[in-house]
């Protein structure tokens, strides 16, 4: 699943370098938060056009791997 990350460095005192290692920083932490075992247990997938809640796991992940179509309504709503 595709997500962006924003660096807030206005008004802080971030060089080149320092900028470089907290990039170096957040790519080292996305591949255990943004697992699919982390999207699945911390997000509800919701149909809006069948109003339902998908709960196969096997359609999750194919809509983790290759995104949403933009004709469906589809919405990933977090537990927390």
């Amino acid at each position: 699943m595709e997500r962006q990350v924003f660096l807030a460095t206005q008004g802080k005192d971030y060089n080149s370098k320092r900028l470089e290692s907290e990039i170096g920083i957040i790519e080292k932490m996305l591949p255990y938060t943004e697992s699919f075992k982390a999207f699945y247990d911390s997000n509800e997938v919701l149909d809006i056009y069948r109003h339902t809640v998908i709960r196969k796991r096997k359609r999750l992940f194919s809509l983790y791997e290759h995104g949403i179509d933009k004709k469906t309504f589809v919405f990933a709503i977090c537990k927390n």
